[in-house]
């Protein structure tokens, strides 16, 4: 029976992070939301869903890891190529990997295994969730997300991506110019094409045939997964986030 769990490769955040400092942890993934780290509730959404889990980050965050979670703890390299080829070997370079960020502390088992359902039995090499508006605004009210305007409805990215082992192994150089870009609207215009890009702005082009022109581009099997778990979405990018999880949870 074919299983719908991926393995998931955890982001803990770089040890300096402004955002982390300023709320008085050593990392994004371990600020407490009512005193319980970010990191150690997604590690338990995970365990829920069975995934294997790796956690990757700063050696110098081993040990303030190891207090919140028994989870593989594995020291890497800043860039985002090498955090991902690092936790690939720990877990023995498998087909497909989650990618998680560890300041995602409202996801749901049940919105994690509709993304792994989907990448898996789509094959994709690819596999990215994105939220409705309207599920971000009624789960978060009051909560600030960057939107895009598409054809067929306006989405927010999330916070998780499925990558497969091979891409990983490969293409680390274009992985890194891609998260490179991805804050960057002239940038991403010169990866994405300016074509795409125009049509974007526009709200012209709908979830399916995004998905088309960047396989063209690309080569790669990759694919958006409509999630209806605004918690795919939530992170903690600014203290003003951490001030909404905790009034949402009081």
């Amino acid at each position: 029976m074919l299983s719908l769990a991926l393995p998931a490769l955890v982001l803990i955040g770089e040890p300096g992070d402004p955002v982390a400092e300023a709320l008085g942890a050593p990392a994004r993934g371990l600020i407490c939301v009512h005193g319980q780290p970010m990191l150690q509730r997604l590690v338990a959404t995970l365990r829920e869903c069975g995934c294997e889990i790796v956690i990757v980050g700063n050696e110098s965050l081993r040990a303030a890891v190891a207090a919140v979670t028994e989870a593989r703890f594995e020291a890497s390299p800043p860039r985002i190529s090498e955090k991902l080829q690092a936790g690939c070997a720990a877990l023995g370079w498998p087909r497909q990997v989650m990618m998680c960020a560890a300041d995602s502390p409202f996801v749901t088992a049940d919105g994690l295994r509709q993304l792994m359902t989907s990448v898996i039995e789509r094959d994709l090499e690819l596999g990215y969730p994105i939220v409705p508006r309207e599920a971000c605004e009624a789960q978060f009210p009051g909560g600030h997300r960057t939107y895009v305007k598409m054809k067929d409805g306006v989405f927010t990215g999330g916070n998780f991506l499925s990558i497969s082992g091979a891409v990983v192994r490969d293409q680390g150089a274009w992985i890194d110019r891609f998260f490179d870009a991805r804050k960057s609207p002239l940038a991403l215009a010169k990866l994405l094409g300016w074509g795409l890009v125009l049509r974007f702005a526009l709200g012209g082009v709908t979830v399916a045939q995004t998905e088309r022109l960047f396989t063209r581009r690309f080569g790669l099997r990759a694919a958006a997964v409509v999630c209806a778990d605004a918690g795919m979405g939530f992170d903690v990018d600014k203290v003003e986030d951490l001030e909404l999880a905790e009034r949402i949870t009081a």
